[in-house]
């Protein structure tokens, strides 16, 4: 009797190797929760109540994809509503992004100073066609001088979204760039080089349509 207890011990004490492959296993599977600030840990454990890692690396992918990808499309656009239409599109791909790595909180304030700079742009375009009849910015230019308000009101908003330090677009990037960065899921790495391309296409692109249509000769 002693003996067959002894067997049934032994056969539920792992071996050496298979207690190295579970320490490994385990270590895998809760990679991406280490070294994780307070608020990012409790959204990660959320985000897991019902998606797994497979589920947020996706998610995570494909809004770097789309953050990059519609960013690229901005820089040929010369429609100035096609412009904000793509960087919407493209900002919407840093909300996914925040969301694939469990940074809800990120990823919803972003949308929210979003919201806010975004309709500056698309109130400052629908000035610019009240005065001029045309959203077409190779035949505008020049435009400061005779629409300073509207002027101004567009680089503001520009440098909003191209998240120049201290005005609110910087802040929710950075905080989605940041959880990117401590998160160790499936493709991390690529997304974090996608939303930090990102940043330098849309502040270029932004910059672009800023300049076009306020700077230069008027044509």
């Amino acid at each position: 009797m002693r003996a067959h207890h002894a067997r049934l011990l032994l056969r539920r004490v792992p071996t050496e190797a298979q207690a190295r492959h579970l320490h490994v296993r385990f270590r895998r599977e809760h990679a991406h929760r280490q070294l994780l600030p307070a608020h990012l840990e409790r959204e990660h454990r959320d985000l897991e109540s019902f998606a797994g890692p497979a589920q947020q690396a996706v998610g995570a992918i494909v809004g770097a994809l789309t953050a990059l990808f519609a960013a690229s499309i901005g820089l040929a656009q010369n429609d100035i509503k096609k412009v904000l239409a793509y960087s919407t599109v493209s900002q919407l791909g840093y909300m996914f992004v925040g969301c694939g790595v469990g940074a809800f909180s990120a990823g919803m304030f972003h949308v929210t100073t979003h919201a806010f700079f975004k309709a500056l742009l698309f109130l400052s375009a629908g000035s610019i066609y009240h005065s001029v009849h045309t959203y077409d910015m190779p035949k505008l230019g020049g435009l400061l001088k005779k629409m300073p308000v509207t002027g101004y009101c567009m680089l503001a908003a520009t440098m909003a979204i191209s998240g120049v330090p201290l005005l609110s677009g910087f802040y929710s990037k950075d905080s989605i760039i940041e959880a990117v960065k401590l998160s160790h899921l499936s493709g991390s790495g690529f997304a974090y080089f996608a939303v930090l391309a990102g940043v330098f296409v849309t502040a270029f692109y932004s910059f672009r349509m800023y300049f076009l249509v306020f700077h230069g000769k008027e044509r």
